[in-house]
């Protein structure tokens, strides 16, 4: 709550919106989906178009009513301005860094600290755990499902990867359980590939070890 004095928010405003809510008991959040989408779509033509601004600043699209009252929403997305009730959008977030590589490892991370730049600069600091690796941690490791599942290839920038995908200080068993995918060989999934030297009949012959 601290944090949110500092941005001007109390305990009380915090209880009295709780209170005001028609939504009295709210079920716990099973599973959060992250989309990783790089180039867009742009804000200004999604959830803030600013139809109002000279046409520099503004997007090319106008805007429709939503679900909620006072929210619009761009014409393209119809469905999403039908279910705005449902989703919140956070307009406050702002990057500190115009560099790709290293703004990546802030999305994923929450820190630049261990970002690589796309000029190859590496910046100080240990790199930290990404979001789905403290939630792993937290909610605690599972042999039956894994709690952190990434789908699709590493985050690049051109040639570059982006660093902050991974568990870092919270260890390797914290790193996501990736299903990727090669334009060629379909669906690859690392986590079930041998190590060099061992081969499907090794682990059968493992199997007849008393």
């Amino acid at each position: 709550m601290g944090a949110l004095s500092a941005i001007g928010i109390s305990l009380a405003d915090v209880l009295r919106v709780e209170a005001a809510s028609e939504v009295k008991e709210k079920a716990p959040a099973k599973s959060t989906i992250l989309l990783w989408l790089w180039g867009g779509p742009s804000h200004l033509d999604s959830f803030d178009l600013k139809p109002h601004a000279p046409v520099e600043y503004r997007g090319p699209y106008a805007p429709i009513a939503s679900s909620v009252g006072g929210f619009d929403v761009c014409e393209l997305l119809p469905k999403l301005a039908a279910s705005a009730h449902k989703y919140s959008v956070i307009l406050s977030v702002r990057g500190t860094s115009n560099d790709h590589g290293i703004a990546g490892t802030i999305g994923l991370t929450g820190s630049s600290s261990g970002a690589a730049s796309l000029s190859g600069q590496v910046l100080s600091g240990a790199l930290h755990p990404t979001h789905g690796s403290v939630v792993s941690k937290v909610s605690g490791s599972s042999a039956d499902m894994p709690k952190f599942l990434t789908i699709g290839g590493h985050l690049h920038q051109g040639k570059r990867a982006i660093t902050g995908e991974g568990g870092a200080a919270l260890g390797s068993m914290h790193d996501p359980f990736r299903l990727d995918y090669h334009p060629e060989r379909g669906i690859q999934i690392p986590h079930l590939d041998l190590v060099d030297g061992l081969t499907p009949s090794n682990i059968d012959a493992r199997a007849t070890v008393a």
